[in-house]
């Protein structure tokens, strides 16, 4: 390509024109051919080579999903293996739960923990702590926190529904069994001992049991059996001595 005054034309690829580099005159833009590949590809739709035809988008379907707190509110009661309709309890606290803004797996614990104890379905702290994933401080605050917000009235669990539920499951009757129901009153009364472990101390000092089933069984560690089966001893002594002592008098 050549200008007026002779000389050859030169491209300038940055502004995409031919200039003469005599005279400086523009004599032609055009546009660079690496360009048009780009915008190419933004302005045409993507063509099926195969079949030369434009596909269709694809619609994204918004699914409703569920809040986290109401499915793991559902998992944990499936790992606590509750009845049907405890679980559907639990599943309705933590919708209502959610709905007054409460959210999150120690709100889901507290509501299966409130199911399970209208239901009067046993299950100790420690399980909790294990499937739930929480700790035992956590999950009663948060079972607090969800009574005043939903208005509810549960019932706690004391040392004789432990007590009970111990004796059902290993043919635990007679008087022995009054008898653990009554130290176990004392210990969680007197002796200002936790429900489980008021329960599993009384039961193996009512019960023919050894301190590895009883343990396990309330999920309880020895060393805390073992203290409040001694101060129930102490406890009773007492007593017995000041009756002796009333009666001779």
């Amino acid at each position: 390509m050549l200008c007026e005054c002779g000389e050859t034309a030169v491209l300038d690829v940055r502004r995409a024109e031919y200039y003469c580099p005599k005279c400086g005159i523009v004599i032609e833009r055009k546009e660079p051919e690496h360009y048009l590949p780009r915008r190419r590809e933004r302005e045409l739709p993507k063509r099926n080579v195969t079949k030369g035809v434009i596909p269709e988008p694809r619609l994204k379907i918004k699914r409703k999903k569920m809040p986290k707190t109401i499915e793991i509110a559902e998992s944990i009661a499936r790992a606590l293996q509750l009845p049907k309709n405890t679980s559907e309890t639990a599943k309705h606290l933590a919708k209502k739960a959610v709905k007054n803004g409460m959210h999150g797996r120690r709100v889901a614990a507290a509501c299966v923990l409130a199911a399970c104890r209208m239901h009067g379905v046993l299950r100790t702290t420690k399980e909790f702590e294990r499937e739930g994933d929480v700790t035992s401080k956590e999950l009663l605050y948060s079972l607090k926190t969800l009574q005043k917000k939903l208005n509810l009235r549960v019932r706690r669990f004391d040392s004789e529904d432990y007590v009970r539920v111990f004796a059902a499951r290993l043919n635990f009757y007679g008087p022995p069994l009054e008898n653990a129901i009554k130290m176990a009153r004392i210990a969680e009364e007197k002796i200002n001992a936790k429900p489980t472990s008021a329960a599993a101390a009384a039961v193996y000092l009512s019960g023919d049991f050894s301190m590895k089933d009883v343990c396990s069984f309330f999920e309880v560690s020895p060393p805390s059996v073992r203290r409040i089966a001694s101060a129930l001893k102490l406890y009773c002594t007492h007593h017995q001595q000041q009756d002796s002592s009333a009666m001779s008098s």
